[in-house]
């Protein structure tokens, strides 16, 4: 058991896709999915994680069949994304803009409830279509259960000055 500390970050997904897919838009993905099925494949930070229950969400929405390869973190899927060994997968908006800059993927929409600040352009799901597909990452610092609530405070207190103190 564990006692949370403090809620660091949260981070949206997007749905990007190797730029060889010819999809511009979650329909048209969507219709390319119902075209070839089983023929396409979607990358995951692993089983069970947001970004593969977030694919699985999709799919059942959208009634497609796309085949999930499981890696061991978001890091080494992306990687073969961007090798155009997968075709798509719901990757951190944040992390996934650099690669949308230089052409290395093309995003489709971001699976939040609005559109977000880093990418105006960019519909979201429900936008395009797909309602009540939001997919996203969390970050936290835990404790052990048990821990003095003296301590957490304090934990809460120096994590937020460090999280607000202006850049060095």
């Amino acid at each position: 058991d564990f006692a949370t500390v403090t809620l660091l970050a949260r981070q949206y997904n997007a749905l990007v896709v190797h730029p060889s897919i010819p999809a511009r838009s979650v329909n048209e993905l969507v219709a390319l999915a119902k075209k070839n099925p089983g023929k396409l494949n979607y990358a995951s930070s692993g089983s069970g994680s947001p970004t593969h229950l977030g694919m699985e969400l999709f799919k059942i929405m959208a009634q497609i069949n796309l085949t999930h390869i499981p890696y061991k973190g978001a890091a080494p899927s992306r990687i073969d994304l961007l090798g155009g060994h997968i075709d798509l997968m719901f990757d951190v908006l944040r992390t996934a803009l650099p690669f949308r800059e230089a052409g290395r993927v093309r995003m489709l929409a971001v699976a939040s409830a609005q559109r977000s600040a880093l990418a105006m352009d960019l519909p979201t799901m429900a936008e395009a279509g797909w309602k009540g597909i939001e997919v996203l990452t969390w970050h936290a610092l835990l404790a052990p259960a048990g821990t003095p609530s003296a301590i957490v405070e304090r934990l809460q207190t120096e994590i937020q000055r460090g999280l607000l103190a202006p850049a060095a």
